[in-house]
């Protein structure tokens, strides 16, 4: 594979690589998805690579591929279907911080990790699986120097902010830690948001509105999509951004899907809608 030739950044910053025992910035743990595996890259198969210490890392380790054959390999047993891939990783400066992913229909895709000096998650790649069985996941020698902690793998799901809704009744309000920083409160009983996915495919989905409850007794709101109407869903705890309790419902038919949400109780905080397949 021959090695891209970096873009230079806006602001030149000085190369080189993390020394083997380096401590990297800790990051916040990701969001567990159901049905999510992750894989630590010093468990792959190594083609021309090292394995290095790294506090924060998970297992305290992380790989370095060291030539432009260098190459990461693993298989992992997935069911048909659509998925995310993320790789968290560690680039010592902005002209050293790519590199390749092969997985499922996905071929030699480049994936960069966004920042500097602290061990972050990649934008997710999606692929799709055609059948059920062995996956091999490929990680590859872009530029040098990038370490490699782990491979998260989880089912693909839509995310859509409800800000982003048609709002009937309701207000957009700051909120700290939500989606783009905002999040929507419902007014009267009357009030509502509504929006559409523009396609979805035929099948079961697992939808959960991420929230936050200002306490138990304001914490619950109404879901149509789908097959289901009007469900009452409800936020497992208060004073938290978190998932709401799920809501499984059927798509009859390839195309368009509108979620509704409707007011329930007082002050609760919508922040994002997640929809991804029912896990079996």
């Amino acid at each position: 594979m021959n090695r891209l030739t970096a873009i230079m950044a806006a602001i030149v910053l000085a190369a080189g690589g993390a020394v083997a025992g380096e401590r990297a910035e800790p990051t916040q743990p990701e969001e567990q998805v159901k049905g999510q595996k992750t894989f630590e890259v010093e468990s792959f198969t190594l083609t021309k690579g090292v394995v290095e210490t790294m506090k924060g890392a998970g297992g305290g380790k992380v790989v370095l591929l060291t030539h432009e054959e260098s190459q990461a390999t693993k298989s992992v047993a997935l069911k048909k279907g659509t998925y995310e891939l993320i790789v968290y990783g560690y680039a010592p400066s902005f002209d050293e911080d790519g590199f390749f992913v092969h997985v499922g229909d996905q071929l030699d895709r480049r994936m960069v990790i966004p920042n500097i000096k602290k061990l972050l998650p990649t934008k997710p790649l999606r692929f799709n699986v055609t059948k059920d069985g062995p996956c091999e996941v490929t990680i590859a020698l872009g530029e040098e120097h990038v370490r490699f902690d782990r491979v998260v793998i989880r089912p693909f799901r839509l995310v859509v902010e409800v800000e982003t809704f048609k709002l009937k009744g309701a207000k957009v309000v700051a909120l700290d830690g939500a989606g783009g920083g905002k999040a929507v409160v419902l007014g009267d009983e009357d009030s509502q948001a509504q929006g559409t996915v523009p396609m979805l495919k035929k099948g079961s989905y697992e939808l959960v509105v991420h929230g936050l409850a200002p306490s138990y007794d304001e914490d619950a709101f109404f879901v149509t999509a789908g097959d289901q109407i009007d469900v009452r869903l409800f936020i497992t705890d208060i004073e938290k951004l978190l998932p709401s309790s799920p809501l499984k419902f059927t798509q009859e038919k390839d195309g368009p899907c509108t979620i509704v949400i409707s007011h329930g109780e007082d002050n609760v905080k919508l922040d994002r809608v997640v929809i991804g397949p029912v896990m079996k």
